[in-house]
């Protein structure tokens, strides 16, 4: 069952649906220019995907939901969002839908945006969060080495004065 619980299968569950309704009768006439903005929709919603893998993989964490990401990517396509592959599965949802004419894709537009945050993006964010606090801890720790270090130096320059002064 967890092959199933993946973001494009959703998307892929959707876009059938909305295939499969306009074919039955509850679609939209799509003018010429519709198919090409549809279609434009798509592919930049494709790129935006593949950017953001890339990305993910230049920083060595996971693509895979469910599975704790190792780093909070902030380069790229994620300088514009935090979660652009899930934006692009809903951008592809609705030109598929205006691409097949679909009255049913489109409503499914915000019932997809509320599966993505419910069941991927707030496990991820609690996720990103710990590795955030997990890093504040770390440099708590050099920070309070740093100045350990540096009060020991000093002391020892106080001694090694101390021990020159009686001498």
């Amino acid at each position: 069952m967890k092959y199933f619980d993946l973001p494009p299968i959703g998307l892929m569950g959707f876009a059938a649906l909305a295939w499969a309704t306009a074919r039955l009768g509850f679609g939209f006439a799509v003018p010429h220019w519709g198919h090409w903005a549809a279609g434009g929709i798509i592919v930049v919603s494709v790129g935006v995907m593949a950017a953001a893998v890339v990305a993910m993989l230049r920083h060595k964490t996971t693509v895979i939901p469910h599975q704790q990401p190792s780093t909070l990517v902030k380069t790229g396509v994620f300088r514009l969002s935090r979660n652009p592959i899930y934006l692009a599965d809903v951008f592809t949802l609705a030109g598929v839908s205006i691409l097949c004419g679909s009255w049913t894709g489109l409503v499914l537009v915000p019932v997809l945006v509320v599966v993505l945050q419910k069941r991927f993006i707030e496990d991820e964010e609690k996720w990103l969060r710990a590795l955030r606090g997990g890093v504040r801890r770390m440099v708590r720790k050099y920070e309070a080495l740093v100045v350990t270090c540096r009060h020991m130096r000093h002391s020892s320059r106080n001694i090694v004065a101390q021990q020159a002064a009686s001498g």
